[in-house]
C-alpha cells in the first residue's frame, strides 16, 4: 500500500513537472480536452454566453498551464523578434522559498553571435497564448458544428 501511495505521489509529481518543462505534453493534453469539451457546445440550443464562459474559461486554462507551448504554438514568438535574430525557450527553476518551486519560462531572441536582443515578456507570452487557445476553441465549435449538420 505504501508503495503505491509513493507511485501516486510521484506520477502526480512528474506529470506536473513535464506539463511545466516539456514543450506539447500540455498542448497535447488542452487539445484532447479541448475536442471533447466542445463537442456539447455546437448544439443549437446552448446560450451563446455559456459557449463564450466555456471558450474564455477554456483560453485562461490553457494560457495559464500550456505555457511552454510547442514548436507550432511557439511559432508566433519569433514575429515579436528581430528579422536577423533566432527565438529560444528555456525554463528557469527557482526557489524563492523554502519548500517552494517556481519553473519559469524564458523566451529570448538572440543574434547572430548568441547575444540576447530581447526577452519577450511574460505578458507577451500569455497574449499570444490566450489567442490561440481562443481561436483553438472557436476552430473545434465550427468542426463540430459541421460535422453535426452532416451528421458524423
Amino acid at each position: 500500500m505504501a508503495l503505491g501511495l509513493i507511485a501516486f505521489i510521484g506520477s502526480i509529481i512528474t506529470g506536473f513537472f513535464l506539463i511545466a518543462t516539456v514543450e506539447g505534453v500540455a498542448s497535447i493534453i488542452f487539445l484532447i480536452i479541448g475536442w471533447f469539451a466542445f463537442i456539447p457546445l455546437a448544439s443549437e440550443k446552448v446560450p451563446s454566453i455559456f459557449v463564450a464562459g466555456a471558450v474564455g474559461f477554456y483560453a485562461l486554462m490553457g494560457m495559464a498551464v500550456d505555457q511552454p507551448g510547442n514548436i507550432i504554438f511557439n511559432y508566433p514568438f519569433k514575429y515579436l523578434c528581430s528579422a536577423n535574430s533566432t527565438m529560444n525557450r528555456d525554463t528557469v527553476t527557482l526557489h524563492p522559498l523554502p519548500g517552494r518551486t517556481d519553473i519559469i519560462q524564458d523566451f529570448r531572441c538572440f543574434d547572430a553571435k548568441g547575444n540576447t536582443v530581447k526577452r519577450i515578456s511574460p505578458f507577451e507570452m500569455i497574449a499570444v497564448r490566450f489567442v490561440e487557445y481562443l481561436v483553438i476553441a472557436y476552430v473545434f465549435i465550427g468542426i463540430h458544428k459541421i460535422l453535426r449538420k452532416k451528421k458524423i
